[in-house]
């Protein structure tokens, strides 16, 4: 008899009669993705070197045969990391490539035992990360760093067809790929997905369909307000440029970063999305005093939106960004400004990917009723649990060793603060970036010691509550208020 997870393994090589997913090599010329353009509107400058980055280990060492056979299939799987970015007709335009010629690079760095190993590994980490090109690729560079105690692998791609999901991906590929090496087996990999090429062609048609567009009136009403909302205050104002960046981190324990993944979301029946903006917004208030809140959020941008196309495994830059608008003059009722933000995220048509749709790909003719003036100073990010997507690679862990800089430090910032979260070590981390020639330290300290103590009060109340409370969002028909629900239902 099969086990859970042997059928689990099985399931990825299973295809449907009915699929038109083509697992061939895709190749060939196609336009930018929403959040490329984003980037290319201000910082096509530092394209080059603008990377996603981790560092690997192994403790017993990895050869370096595996490390380059595992990436050649890596990159003939996975389309989008053998693509290369051209100016044509005074236009981006990005392509994929063939499986010829230079791919990804691989260098191999041996460290003698007298050798300081984390600073060698980590000047030799950065200068691999800034020698990306993404004229000619390859976007896809590695390290590999043997030791006298363990193999270190730094792998470096460029973040224009890289995201987070594209992690759990690749690391998951890795885990397999390592597997059947030491098996002496074919390398054999997951049946693709739809193509980040297929994507991109699909989502330039499905802007400017109807569905799409029905979109508009949502976007409308909230430029309608914004330019009434102040601006966070700050206490110098300068430009935001990476090499100015700092960065304020706080982790929750075990314990609460239990509660807040499983038991807190009962009581109003909640993600975690919903408590951690709650609780940022509760700061925003008792720092500044504001009762509305402009960010921008990330979302991951995978939506199913376009019929007959799966991404659920396809490597690229798929992130959206858009604005939210938060109502927090409830802070002294919690429910209620619990509540509030659970219903402004559910509101949002498709989890707001269509904004950027809207923005960069939707014909202007189509558009005319949109100014897209909103201009959000913070951005949020949860990034969610690290811990499972690195437990697929099995035998290899992270590497505690710094990596150098990741991106350019001449790379601009649009947001005055980066807000993100994510899972690691069974803990939530939250961290704070900002720029030194914005905000004073101390500033940002208080507002992280506030964010951890509003995180842990927001836990307490909703642990206290025993009953689970419903808002208009869980139900099918939203176009109830708060208010009007409550007279509802008592």
């Amino acid at each position: 008899m099969l086990s859970i997870s042997s059928i689990t393994l099985l399931s990825h090589y299973v295809v449907r009669e009915d699929s038109k997913i083509d697992q061939g090599i895709v190749e060939g010329e196609f336009t930018l993705t929403p959040i490329q353009e984003w980037f290319f509107e201000t910082n096509k400058e530092v394209g080059n070197y603008f990377n996603m980055s981790v560092m690997l280990k192994l403790e017993e060492g990895v050869e370096a045969q595996f490390v380059r056979k595992a990436f050649e299939k890596i990159v003939e799987h996975h389309d989008a990391l053998r693509i290369i970015f051209e100016l044509k007709n005074g236009k981006i335009i990005q392509k994929n490539r063939n499986i010829k010629g230079e791919l990804f690079s691989l260098e191999i760095i041996k460290i003698e035992k007298d050798e300081n190993v984390q600073a060698v590994i980590a000047r030799e980490s950065e200068r691999i990360q800034q020698s990306g090109n993404l004229q000619d690729g390859p976007l896809v560079k590695l390290g590999l760093f043997k030791t006298s105690n363990g193999d270190h692998l730094l792998i470096s791609i460029n973040h224009l067809v890289f995201d987070g999901i594209s992690w759990r991906i690749l690391f998951e590929d890795i885990g397999i790929l390592y597997q059947q090496y030491q098996r002496g087996e074919q390398f054999i990999l997951p049946i693709k997905t739809s193509s980040y090429k297929d994507w991109s062609e699909k989502l330039s048609i499905y802007a400017n369909q109807k569905a799409m567009l029905s979109e508009k009136s949502y976007w409308e009403a909230i430029e309608s307000v914004v330019a009434e909302i102040p601006r966070l205050p700050r206490d110098f104002e300068e430009e935001r440029i990476e090499k100015d960046s700092d960065i304020v981190r706080f982790n929750l324990s075990e314990d609460a970063t239990g509660k807040l993944l499983t038991d807190v979301n009962q009581a109003f029946s909640t993600e975690i999305n919903d408590i951690l903006l709650t609780a940022l917004g509760n700061t925003i208030k008792r720092m500044y005093g504001q009762n509305y809140l402009l960010l921008s959020m990330e979302g991951h941008g995978r939506e199913q939106i376009i019929e007959n196309v799966d991404i659920s495994r396809t490597i690229g830059w798929f992130t959206s960004l858009y604005p939210v608008l938060l109502n927090i003059m409830y802070e002294n009722d919690l429910a209620r400004q619990i509540k509030e933000v659970k219903e402004t995220l559910r509101r949002l048509p498709n989890k707001g990917i269509g904004y950027g749709i809207l923005k960069y790909l939707t014909a202007s003719e189509n558009k005319k009723e949109l100014s897209f003036n909103m201009t959000p100073r913070i951005t949020f990010n949860y990034l969610g649990q690290f811990d499972s997507d690195v437990e697929q690679m099995g035998s290899f862990t992270i590497s505690d060793i710094p990596l150098g800089r990741s991106s350019s430090p001449d790379l601009k910032n649009v947001h005055d603060l980066e807000i993100s979260g994510m899972v690691a070590d069974k803990k939530l981390v939250m961290s704070i970036s900002f720029s030194t020639k914005q905000f004073k330290r101390e500033t940002i300290s208080t507002m992280a010691d506030i964010l951890e103590a509003e995180i842990n009060h927001i836990i307490s109340f909703c642990m206290s509550r025993e009953d689970t409370e419903s808002t208009p969002g869980d139900f099918t028909y939203k176009g109830l208020s708060i208010d009007q629900f409550d007279n509802l239902f008592g």
